[in-house]
């Protein structure tokens, strides 16, 4: 199942803990940091120049989840002009 990730069982607060509390297998994407957890797997994001990302660290990546037709999932991340798994 695929699901953002920013709202929770019964209107609470997201997040990989909140999600990983429903007891399912997920890919998210709130966090913005690719993450393995349980059975929840958050990818990262799509670029890092964002206006309201401030300050000089962070574990924000680019990154995304593929999941495969038997339901094996894999981190591609990116790195210099190609994605790596």
């Amino acid at each position: 199942m695929g699901i953002h990730g920013d709202k929770g069982p019964d209107g609470r607060k997201g997040g990989m803990q909140s999600v990983e509390n429903l007891g399912i297998r997920a890919t998210i994407g709130h966090t913005h940091r690719p993450t393995t957890r349980g059975g929840i797997w958050s990818s990262g994001v799509c670029q890092t120049e964002l206006g309201y990302a401030k300050g000089p660290l962070t574990a924000w990546a680019i990154a995304h989840v593929i999941t495969y037709w038997n339901g094996a999932r894999q981190h591609l991340f990116y790195h210099g002009d190609r994605f790596h798994g």
